[in-house]
């Protein structure tokens, strides 16, 4: 908010004080008319000037007098307005109604009281003209007496004037003729009933300790009316304050004084340690401890079997053992047709798959072997066969299907190692591998119990030119017929 829209800023005042009711916010209040009470109504019509305050013909209570006590009710001037918009911005706070209703004005004086200066004092007494107005309607939507809303207009409308009259720029505003006591009760004299209004309430504290309460908000707020001027007249509304406040407290009891009614700690008895938790905080430990040892062993014990492995699978490689025994007789030579007719008829059915290097096949001593290439027939680290690779694997199965001996299907890879909760090494992936192209094998077989699989990991690579791993074609499948 702006400065133009405050009217109690002063230049550069960046301190701002926000007053809400209820959580939430406070809704604006809707435009209403200026509140003019008929001239016949209310309380406090203008005096004689013959007459001092207090006199018996003009006191509060008379019957002649339209004012406090009257025996006709008194009927408040409301704004032709519903009053819906101050029945949904009050909130009732604290244990006095009249305070809780006031509470907006009451910082709005509690702002202007120590004001050196104000830019617009006419739009200021507009706005308060606006909250007094609304004081009122929330008090009476609250249930207070008609009555009682009246007096309580009077002291608030006394103890604005007397603030602002009493400020370095009220006294030549637009409020030396238009207060809000005379804008409210028709009073040229403002302020003058005040005291008079108090003695009255305390005849009967019980009765009206809701406005001995307010009276004193008033006073603490800077009212001080003809005290203002009289000699010691400090002194004597320090005086009044301090009586009416033994007399409020005298009707309220005695409060608590402290700031929270549970400031106190709870006292609990001392609980001896039970000798078993320390037993038991270092078996925790202990059991930690040993977890994690046996976890890291594990796991390097684990890495070293596979590099044992691979080493022990390597070994002999390079120059076969040769044995020297005497030699057996030689055996009777083979029926070399019959080896050449089945070679041939097992090349010339799977002639496609030859031509595309999908399968190669070879003799090798007593048995006949089509190799499968693995590298396009398995996804890397994978055992599950590929779109396309079952239907060339059933047709390698039909061309064993009529070839009598033994089937055995065994699974390579290359030397790079593997390690994961499915293959924790090369020798279980080439087996699973050898497996899955036994799976398909054997449904196309009419008898499937001569197929057996094996995995023989790295220990059969194939080498380059150069005499370097062709990683490329280790990874492969073989299906082996024994003769």
């Amino acid at each position: 908010m702006s400065n133009d829209d405050d009217p109690f800023a002063e230049p550069n005042d960046t301190e701002k004080t926000i007053v809400n009711l209820r959580p939430g916010g406070r809704a604006p209040a809707p435009q209403q008319p200026a509140y003019a009470p008929p001239p016949q109504q209310g309380f406090g019509q203008p005096q004689p000037p013959q007459q001092g305050f207090g006199q018996p013909q003009q006191g509060f209570g008379q019957p002649q007098q339209q004012g406090f006590g009257q025996q006709q009710p008194v009927q408040p001037q409301m704004p032709q307005q519903p009053p819906r918009a101050a029945e949904a911005s009050f909130a009732l706070t604290g244990m006095n109604t009249l305070n809780a209703a006031a509470s907006q004005i009451f910082a709005l004086i509690g702002r202007i009281r120590n004001r050196a200066q104000h830019n617009d004092p006419a739009a200021l007494r507009t706005s308060v003209v606006k909250e007094i107005q609304a004081f009122e309607q929330r008090c009476l939507h609250a249930g207070v007496a008609a009555q009682q809303v009246n007096i309580a207009r009077y002291l608030l409308c006394a103890t604005v004037d007397d603030v602002v009259l009493n400020t370095p720029w009220g006294g030549r505003s637009v409020w030396t003729t238009q207060s809000m006591v005379g804008t409210f009760h028709k009073e040229t004299h403002g302020g003058d009933r005040f005291f008079d209004l108090l003695a009255r309430m305390e005849q009967d504290p019980a009765t009206n300790l809701e406005t001995l309460e307010f009276i004193y908000v008033c006073l603490s707020l800077g009212f001080e009316g003809r005290l203002r001027v009289e000699n010691q007249g400090t002194d004597k509304h320090m005086r009044i304050r301090e009586g009416l406040a033994r007399l409020i407290r005298a009707q309220r009891g005695d409060q608590e004084h402290a700031l929270s009614p549970f400031w106190k700690g709870i006292k609990l008895a001392h609980k001896a340690l039970n000798i078993w938790k320390p037993l038991w905080i270092i078996t925790g430990i202990l059991v930690v401890v040993l977890t994690g040892t046996f976890v890291g062993l594990s796991y390097a014990l684990t890495g070293e079997t596979e590099r044992l492995q691979g080493a022990l699978a390597t070994l002999g490689q390079p120059e076969p053992i040769e044995l020297t025994r005497r030699a057996p007789p030689p055996p009777p030579p083979p029926p070399a047709p019959e080896v050449e007719e089945r070679l041939d008829v097992v090349t010339g059915f799977l002639k496609e798959e030859i031509d595309e290097g999908v399968v190669t096949i070879f003799e090798q001593g007593n048995t006949l072997v089509i190799r499968i290439a693995g590298a396009e027939m398995f996804g890397p680290g994978r055992d599950v066969i590929q779109a396309g690779y079952a239907e060339r694997i059933i047709k390698v199965a039909a061309a064993f299907d009529g070839q009598p001996g033994s089937i055995l299907i065994a699974g390579h890879s290359d030397s790079d190692p593997i390690s994961n909760a499915r293959f924790p090494n090369n020798q279980v992936l080439s087996l699973r591998r050898a497996e899955a192209v036994m799976a398909v094998i054997v449904g196309a077989l009419e008898d499937p119990d001569r197929v057996t699989a094996e995995g023989r990991a790295d220990r059969e690579l194939i080498l380059n030119e150069n005499g370097t791993e062709d990683k490329r074609l280790s990874r492969r499948v073989e299906v082996i017929l024994v003769k």
